[in-house]
């Protein structure tokens, strides 16, 4: 059987401006939970890193954004507050779903007093989610292996699950052998949602209006060929390609796109491609010196905090900043 290509519109990054950007090191991560693999975090209101342990989601490291270490606290319950030393400031919130313990953290911060108001347990079986966001007071949107569609869209107060949206290849290749190739990271913003393919240089984004999804637009980075042999989904891994972050700021949607090259199956140096809001149209597109493993942008598309780990196997943190756009 020969390679079937995905239908829809296709960016041709060739034509997308360039500029190679250079990092500023904020700090070199040190110690045994750090060794050789860089850290998830998260942005906390553009003032503080905050790590995320991959076995213990309710232990948090604070950075500042200079890289010195802040506090460490391990909140487990409700009633449990830390104040933030020197941080007595900062008013925000952040949440995170956890991969291992599938509870999604709703953090919030105060005067710079940390708190947990609530956390959601999410743990269904096969329907457990692999990525979530709030959509309201009562209701998620979840990314995991579901045959029925991209998106489930979760009751809270019933646990009622409801699917909805489209996978980025055929509706034949849905079986549950397949689905874990469709996992990525998802963003909100407002009523907006956007999804980023791990697997596929695909992204595509939704509006939540009366409870329900809408696509506003989808769109591909590459040609993405695969075929069925002996029962199993066959990658060109020539051209197999994938985003490890999607995030909003501003106007803008900004992924982490790391690619392949033309000449081999190691993957190339990865990028920041810029797409527009509303329409999903490619903007810019930044080259990075070093492959990054975690992404996150500040609230204005100003800075780009990231992780990675160096060919010695050394942890870091470092900061792209990206040029100004319209």
């Amino acid at each position: 059987m020969s390679w079937k290509p995905t239908k829809r519109k296709l960016i041709s990054l060739e034509e997308v401006p360039t500029v190679s950007l250079s990092m500023d090191t904020i700090t070199r991560f040190q110690g045994e939970e750090y060794e050789y693999t860089a850290p998830d975090f998260q942005l906390v209101g553009d003032t503080l890193i905050a790590l995320l342990y991959s076995q213990n989601a309710s232990l948090l490291r604070f950075y500042s954004l200079s890289g010195e270490p802040v506090t460490r606290t391990d909140i487990r319950k409700k009633t449990d507050t830390y104040s933030i030393p020197g941080y007595s400031f900062l008013d925000t919130s952040f949440s995170f779903l956890h991969p291992v313990t599938n509870i999604f953290y709703e953090y919030e911060v105060k005067e710079g007093n940390l708190r947990l108001p609530n956390y959601v347990r999410m743990r269904m079986g096969e329907n457990s989610p692999k990525g979530a966001v709030r959509l309201d007071d009562e209701n998620f949107a979840f990314i995991g292996y579901f045959q029925n569609g991209l998106w489930g869209l979760w009751h809270e107060p019933t646990r009622i699950l409801k699917f909805s949206g489209n996978y980025p290849v055929a509706q034949e290749y849905t079986s549950l052998y397949f689905l874990p190739y469709y996992n990525g990271r998802i963003d909100i913003s407002g009523n907006q949602i956007a999804y980023a393919s791990y697997q596929f240089g695909y992204i595509s984004s939704y509006r939540y209006v009366n409870k329900k999804l809408t696509k506003l637009w989808e769109t591909q980075v590459s040609d993405f060929l695969y075929k069925e042999k002996n029962g199993e989904l066959v990658f060109d891994s020539h051209h197999k390609t994938g985003f490890i972050e999607v995030y909003f700021a501003g106007n803008y949607v900004y992924t982490l796109y790391n690619g392949y090259d033309d000449f081999s199956d190691e993957k190339s140096t990865n990028s920041i491609i810029v797409f527009s809001r509303d329409k999903g149209e490619p903007i810019a597109r930044y080259i990075l010196p070093v492959a990054i493993s975690y992404m996150k942008f500040d609230s204005k598309g100003a800075n780009a905090y990231a992780t990675y780990t160096a060919e010695l196997q050394e942890v870091y943190m470092v900061r792209f900043r990206l040029p100004a756009l319209p």
